[in-house]
């Protein structure tokens, strides 16, 4: 049995075809998207910098804690 013969897809795609033309020309969800890509961008830089100095840190952490130590004895 096809589908069309019922007429739903005479109904139905007519609706379908309105609701993407509205979504396409409507511009309100791009600012959200925008600012949905700053933050993945802003997320992935802070990774990147953690990974770079998070050793550097380390070590200066390291290094400072035994200067401390070694004024204390």
């Amino acid at each position: 049995m096809d589908p069309s013969e019922h007429g739903i897809f005479d109904q139905l795609l007519p609706l379908v075809l309105a609701r993407l033309s509205r979504a396409i020309g409507d511009d309100c969800g791009q600012d959200l998207a925008e600012y949905a890509l700053l933050a993945a961008l802003v997320a992935v830089a802070v990774g990147a910098s953690v990974q770079v100095f998070g050793d550097l840190v380390g070590t200066w952490w390291t290094e400072l804690s035994t200067a401390i130590s070694a004024l204390i004895s």
